[in-house]
């Protein structure tokens, strides 16, 4: 029987915020932390301490006879406390192989403005995909493009446009595809709220 585990390695810094959900769940699979020579489940990002931060996820699989690497994960974070830079890789054996990295950055609210995803082509990081979001004064995605890199540029994909009520519920989102020339409409998504919504 194969045995999973993440073990986590968080730091405390006397400054900054704790990690925000909607910025990410880096505990959203089963993990495990650690605890007196007793692997506790950690089932929500909630669990973090304040003033926490996990800057690296290490991943190791039982082979039967020992806990073997698997995957590691490191987090770079800015003054603000958002997470501006994650590092995948997995092992090969004998050492720590790159997989693929994500660029995050903000605008001075906080708010996302752009999301990178490079992998590792064994020898440099290669631009892959990107979204670029748009947000309100309030912080609410107005709209959010998709586009992939082709070797040369980048290419549109897929565009959501985000609609809010009065209250700031988000209550509509269209998706449209690129075609090529155009967008096409494909999906939309409708919500509706109660009195108290």
């Amino acid at each position: 029987m194969i045995r999973y585990v993440t073990m986590l390695l968080l730091i405390g810094l006397a400054w900054g915020q704790p990690e925000k959900r909607h910025k990410i769940q880096p505990f959203k699979d089963k993990a495990f932390l650690l605890n007196n020579s007793i692997f506790h489940p950690v089932n929500e990002i909630d669990y973090q301490r304040e003033n926490w931060y996990l800057f690296q996820r290490l991943q190791k699989s039982w082979d039967g006879a020992q806990w073997v690497n698997n995957g590691n994960n490191t987090y770079t974070y800015d003054a603000s406390g958002n997470v501006t830079n994650t590092i995948s890789q997995s092992w090969d054996g004998a050492q720590w192989v790159n997989n693929n990295q994500e660029i995050v950055t903000y605008d001075a609210n906080g708010n996302h403005t752009n999301y990178l995803h490079l992998n590792w082509d064994s020898t440099q990081w290669v631009n892959y995909y990107q979204e670029i979001q748009t947000s309100d004064l309030d912080g609410n995605w107005m709209n959010s493009l998709n586009q992939f890199w082709d070797g040369t540029q980048w290419v549109n994909n897929g565009n959501n446009t985000y609609t809010y009520d009065t209250n700031g519920n988000y209550i509509n989102r269209i998706s449209q595809n690129w075609d090529g020339t155009q967008w096409v409409n494909n999906n939309q998504e409708i919500l509706t709220y109660d009195a108290n919504g």
